[in-house]
Formats: structure tokens, C-alpha cells, sequence
């Protein structure tokens, strides 16, 4: 997704206010005052004052760490791919790029759904990044790298 794509989409959940040239609603609401003698809180509130207990949450899977992560890169300028595998805290260069894995993470027993790593990718030579965040194997498309000659994505982590 290129940033200017990224931008807009970032625009309409922040709503048409952040776009210039569209209509936006001028509603304006403002707090009413509260009527002499009602009490603090919201109106209707059950006023019991016993705690309840919290509903029980399913925190998902146990999630555990690889020792690395399994990339594909893919050069769109001679149509090549290559797979890498990079172990955490540390990088390896293909053609152009340095692509370094801070971590890879992944649900306990199955290391290739849902995997996500936290990759980092730079142009040799140069500092800066050209990309650094968590990619997610089972939807590429969330946070892309946005390069020109360059795509690079996770396939899942290692675990050896």
C-alpha cells in the first residue's frame, strides 16, 4: 500500500474533517446542564455499589518466540525471489537491502499461522531504514514494506 494510499485511509478513520474539499458536518454537540439534585453519574445507573466479577476473557493461544524468521524477498526489477531465513538479532543482505529480524513470534505448536516478526530492511549503505515494524505471515497486505525495486514479507517463524 503506497503512503499516499496509507494517508487517505488514515484520513477517512479520522474522518472527512481531515480532507480538504468534502463536506463536513458542522454538528456541534455540547453538554447539557445537569438539572438541580441529580447526582453524579449516568442517569438509569445501577447504583449497587457490590463489585461484580469480571467476565472471563479468552486471551487466545500461548504465543512463543522463534529463533528466527523465514522471509521471501522478491527484486521487481529481474523478477527474482529468494528465501531467506534470518535469525532473530541479526541480518542478511540480498542484493540491495540489508534485512535484519528483531523477532518473530508465533501461537505455541503451529509456527507457520500467524506468524509475526518485526522486521527491519535498509538500502546498503544507508542508515535510515526503509522499513522497520511487524509484518503478519497470514495477511501480508496489513503493514507492507513500500519500496520500489524491493517487496519483502514474512512466510513463518523458525524454530530451530
Amino acid at each position: 500500500m503506497s503512503r499516499a494510499l496509507r494517508s487517505a485511509v488514515l484520513a477517512l478513520a479520522l474522518g472527512a474533517a481531515a480532507l480538504p474539499g468534502l463536506a463536513q458536518d458542522t454538528t456541534i454537540i455540547t453538554p447539557q446542564p445537569r438539572p438541580e439534585g441529580a447526582e453524579e453519574g449516568l442517569e438509569g445507573a445501577d447504583t449497587d455499589a457490590t463489585p461484580r466479577p469480571l467476565p472471563e476473557v479468552d486471551a487466545g493461544p500461548a504465543v512463543v518466540s522463534g529463533s528466527g524468521a523465514v522471509l521471501r524477498t522478491l527484486d521487481k526489477l529481474n523478477g527474482t525471489t529468494e528465501d531467506l531465513s534470518v535469525p532473530s538479532r541479526q541480518a542478511m543482505r540480498t542484493g540491495r537491502i540489508e534485512v535484519a529480524v528483531a523477532e518473530c513470534r508465533y501461537p505455541a505448536g503451529d509456527p507457520a499461522r500467524d506468524a509475526y516478526a518485526y522486521v527491519i530492511v535498509r538500502e546498503v549503505d544507508e542508515e535510515q531504514p526503509v522499513f522497520a515494524g511487524w509484518m503478519i505471515a497470514s495477511a501480508p497486505t496489513i503493514n507492507p514494506m513500500d519500496h520500489a525495486r524491493y517487496d519483502v514479507w514474512v512466510l513463518r517463524c523458525a524454530t530451530s
